[in-house]
């Protein structure tokens, strides 16, 4: 991340083009920015689970007297200690620029919708995070190999942008006749696609965390014969 943006800076300071540093180029860099973090989560999450599994350092834990709900304790806060850092140092430039055109530019077009939007952007960064430890932690703990990461993925990353690909535009042309012409429809779409979005991360991650500790040490086993079937 540092490295990343050293190297925009130099690229405008060699280009000379004060267009850089304009907000619609920064917020562009900001979408395969928070890309890369939720995909880096996403890849981190259930290693250790999955390394622990086919080391054995698992099944020697769990016949320890350690309790379940302190392990899972443990690889939360190893995520969030992995992953605090990049992800406030993100969270903070992108609400800099916010306020920066919030307040720098309060007659420039509709400010409360770029707010909102700019809100929505950072919230969906952080609850994604914050889903993917529970998430990935579990997926590594029930699922074997590289599936983990991609189902990982799958659920937090991809599913809501299908259901919102196929099914926004069809209620949308289903409710429109009925609704005013009035309604902001940008406004619309943004508290739509926040409301997808938690309502799909509160399903995983519920679903995960019920997971972990309720059903750890009975997936551990299970998952620990299957590896040894496979072998």
């Amino acid at each position: 991340l540092i490295g990343g943006a050293m190297i925009y800076t130099l690229v405008a300071a060699i280009s000379g083009d004060n267009d850089w540093w304009e907000l619609a180029a920064l917020m562009a860099v900001l979408f395969p920015v928070h890309a890369f973090l939720k995909l880096w989560a996403a890849l981190e999450a259930p290693r250790q689970f999955f390394a622990d599994q086919r080391s054995g350092a698992l099944e020697l834990l769990l016949t320890t007297p350690l309790d379940l709900p302190g392990l899972v304790r443990g690889r939360l806060l190893a995520h969030r200690r992995q992953f605090l850092g990049p992800t406030l140092a993100v969270a903070t430039g992108e609400a800099l620029l916010i306020l920066r055109q919030f307040f720098g530019h309060p007659n420039e077009g509709d400010n409360l919708l770029f707010l909102l939007f700019g809100l929505a952007h950072l919230g969906t960064l952080l609850f994604d995070v914050i889903t993917l430890g529970w998430v990935g932690n579990w997926l590594g703990l029930s699922v074997r190999g590289n599936r983990s990461t991609v189902y990982a993925v799958l659920q937090i990353l991809v599913l809501p942008w299908a259901i919102w690909i196929v099914a926004f535009p069809a209620v949308a042309f289903a409710i429109r006749p009925a609704l005013s012409n009035q309604i902001n429809w940008a406004m619309v779409t943004v508290l739509a696609w926040m409301a997808l979005m938690f309502a799909n991360n509160s399903f995983w991650l519920r679903r995960a965390r019920r997971g972990l500790l309720g059903r750890f040490r009975e997936t551990a086993a299970g998952s620990r014969r299957n590896a040894a079937k496979a072998e």
